[in-house]
């Protein structure tokens, strides 16, 4: 029997003491890292290599000195002191030694969050204008609904006017990651291409990002704004004003520059707007304190929201944590490469505030749980950026290698939050798909510490290995759309049961939850998010894809259509979007905080989220469209919205009445009767409804009630409460 040992390993290590190092974020180290290895292989290679990124100001920002150093600038945010822009990757660290720059922070790619639905969060009514709302319909009209995404067919009947289908309702394109001689570049960008007429969006037809084949962008901004009112897959805000821009996926520094572009749109057109992000990922400190969270907190305010899906790794084993104390000092866990025919792997580690911890990168064998190599315990205090390579070869087989690896290494203290961040890359060029193993160690005596695997190619796991810990899916919510500090953040609720793994009404098992290591909830709330149809390309890619799940085709100006079948946050985080479009079409000038309060007192709660909420689980509960916008009108208080601390809630609105009563229902029951007394008791209507799902109302015509109070007492299997009501005409 062969045995194994380490024969020898490699260590390529370089020091980033300088002070212009120092103010280069983990991200952009990684980067020149990467490139000064490249450029040792490529010794004779002339070509400048561009990045994206985020450039702090210690003060005012300075353009001037931007132009010195050839820096193109994207957008200014003044408030914050930021930029966004690209720079050459060699003029870096020159730049950062400049005394105005606080830090430069390279960006970071990001990846989507993959007619029932609308029934469960009560939205049909609004469309309507149903009860005290009288008549008057709630669709999101003079309100500007941005979608950030991938794959838009902008011809789609999804997005043409109800009222005249010759007519789209995309009011503007930006394609941030395409060039055009054809196409202006926006105003106040110097970056893609925008269309900003309805020949210049007819003739496009498709943005250039379709190469997701699925059709992402269409699906979720059909879920927000879709207006194809002949066929029942409409979204909760058909008569919203659209604005499309087509992400470049590449770098989350160009999300901010997308709302900021949307938001200007609004502005110039004098309307209130909600932006959805169906997008995440996990580079970060999922604690509110990125970059990109500051600035999005920084761009919302009264009649300015960003809504966001959680997440979708809420079954997935990519976190672990550990608060270190004298008697529990280790953490240690090992990657799972979630493809084997590429074993690569990104770990983002976090500590608490100034609170110092040491790290180690090992190779370990399952079969004896040995580690053919170990690196040295390095402190996360230290400003480091090296490279390792564990090898290790055969014992009998000479020169036989067994096994080979790199591994990229960055550690410095983060100027947003002085929180000591490590971060990991691995490619693994040899190795067993079972039996060998990359891990990490740390090693603390105080603090917390937190670290995410990218969960896209890798996650953790002790891979059955005694005395090493698995990764979990606590604190699973993702940075840009479950991180935020005002960011609406959403979460998915089953309202199809397309399969039993997912039974109707449930938290779908997918979603992200909370809590943030900073101990805030997520998400805010949940919406309808598995299984949703929508609007999808018809383009080939898409519709011959083997993950393309048709519900249904037709035909629209002389070519097939099609909508189809999707699941994940990035389906519930525009499902509330377009319900936060028509409660801002009642209110244009709704903060964050003030549809917090809303969520807090008129979401469906019920046998599902449980008594307490918020929750990590549901957030304030489930998304009630209706009780929500009879709030944001004042129609209702928060002494008529019962708390909901008992599983079967209702809501009897408006009150008072001028004769015409709504019963709402925030959770499920049976046999189900409303009887009205006077306030001596003697029974003045009565009616039978039977069986109500969370959600439902109930219309009771007491016109000819005369004026005066009245109880109404409502009583099911699981309910018996009674309501004061005064009817004045």
């Amino acid at each position: 029997m062969k045995k194994l040992f380490l024969l020898s390993f490699s260590l390529c290590f370089v020091a980033l003491f300088s002070m212009a190092q120092s103010k280069l974020s983990n991200s952009m180290r990684l980067k020149l890292l990467e490139q000064s290895e490249t450029s040792i292989q490529k010794a004779n290679s002339q070509e400048s290599q561009k990045v994206e990124a985020f450039i702090h100001f210690n003060g005012d920002v300075d353009l001037a000195l931007l132009e010195r150093y050839n820096v193109e600038v994207h957008s200014v945010f003044h408030d914050l002191g930021i930029v966004t822009a690209y720079i050459d990757l060699s003029l870096v660290e020159a730049l950062a030694a400049e005394s105005s720059i606080k830090e430069i922070e390279a960006s970071t790619p990001m990846y989507t969050r993959l007619d029932q639905a609308r029934k469960i969060a009560h939205v049909d009514e609004i469309h309507r204008g149903d009860g005290s709302l009288n008549n008057v319909q709630y669709k999101g009209k003079d309100v500007v609904v941005g979608v950030y995404d991938v794959g838009f067919q902008y011809t789609h009947a999804a997005f043409r006017d109800p009222e005249n289908t010759a007519n789209t309702r995309i009011k503007r394109v930006w394609e941030q990651s395409t060039k055009s001689s054809k196409y202006p570049v926006p105003s106040g960008f110097n970056y893609g291409f925008e269309l900003s007429t309805q020949s210049q969006i007819f003739e496009r037809q498709y943005d250039a990002r379709l190469t997701d084949a699925i059709g992402h962008g269409s699906h979720v901004a059909g879920i927000a704004v879709g207006g194809d009112m002949d066929r029942i897959y409409y979204g909760a805000a058909p008569q919203a004003d659209i604005v499309l821009v087509s992400a470049d996926m590449t770098s989350n520094a160009s999300v901010s520059d997308a709302i900021k572009y949307i938001f200007e749109y609004a502005t110039s057109v004098g309307k209130p707007a909600v932006v959805n992000l169906s997008m995440g990922s996990h580079s970060g400190p999922h604690d509110g304190t990125s970059t990109l969270d500051r600035l999005m907190d920084n761009l919302q305010g009264p009649g300015r929201i960003i809504v966001g899906s959680v997440g979708n790794e809420g079954e997935d084993k990519f976190h672990a944590s550990r608060s270190f104390s004298e008697q529990d000092s280790i953490l240690k866990t090992t990657i799972k490469f979630l493809d084997l025919s590429y074993k690569y792997s990104t770990i983002d580690i976090w500590g608490d505030v100034d609170k110092d911890f040491e790290y180690q990168v090992v190779l370990v064998q399952k079969t004896n749980n040995s580690l053919l190599y170990a690196s040295p315990f390095y402190k996360a205090s230290v400003d480091t950026s090296m490279s390792i390579k564990p090898v290790a070869y055969h014992s009998v087989v000479a020169d036989s290698i067994i096994a080979d690896a790199k591994v990229s290494i960055v550690a410095q203290k983060n100027a947003n939050n002085n929180k000591y961040n490590v971060t990991v890359k691995t490619y693994v060029t040899k190795m067993p798909n079972y039996g060998y193993y990359i891990g990490v160690v740390i090693k603390a005596k105080e603090g917390t510490v937190h670290m995410w695997a990218d969960d896209y190619l890798s996650g953790l796991s002790n891979n059955n290995i005694t005395g090493w810990d698995d990764g979990d899916a606590v604190s699973s919510m993702g940075e840009i759309g479950g991180t935020g500090n005002r960011i609406i953040s959403v979460g998915a609720l089953v309202s199809r049961a397309y399969n039993s793994s997912n039974p109707y009404n449930y938290l779908a098992g997918f979603s992200s939850k909370g809590p943030t290591p900073d101990g805030r909830v997520k998400p805010d709330i949940t919406a309808p998010g598995c299984y949703l149809i929508s609007a999808i390309p018809n383009t080939n890619r898409v519709v011959k894809s083997s993950t393309f799940d048709e519900a249904l085709n037709f035909t629209f100006n002389g070519e097939t259509q099609y909508y189809a079948y999707m699941q994940g946050t990035s389906m519930s985080s525009p499902f509330a979007a377009g319900v936060i479009a028509t409660w801002l079409q009642a209110d244009p000038t709704l903060t964050p905080e003030r549809l917090r309060e809303v969520f807090a007192k008129t979401s469906i709660r019920d046998e599902f989220t449980g008594n307490i909420c918020p929750n990590n689980d549901f957030g304030y509960g489930k998304i009630n469209a209706n009780a929500g916008l009879l709030y944001v009108l004042g129609k209702t208080t928060a002494n008529d919205i019962v708390d909901a601390e008992s599983a079967n809630s209702i809501i009897v609105y408006p009150n008072p009445s001028a004769g015409e009563v709504n019963v709402g229902f925030l959770g499920a029951d049976s046999n189900v009767n409303v009887s009205i007394y006077s306030v001596d008791g003697k029974l003045v209507f009565s009616q039978s409804i039977g069986n109500v799902l969370p959600g439902d109302s109930e219309i009771i015509n007491l016109s000819n009630v005369n004026n005066g109070v009245y109880i109404v007492r409502v009583q099911g299997e699981n309910t018996l409460q009674s309501h004061r009501l005064l009817i004045s005409k």
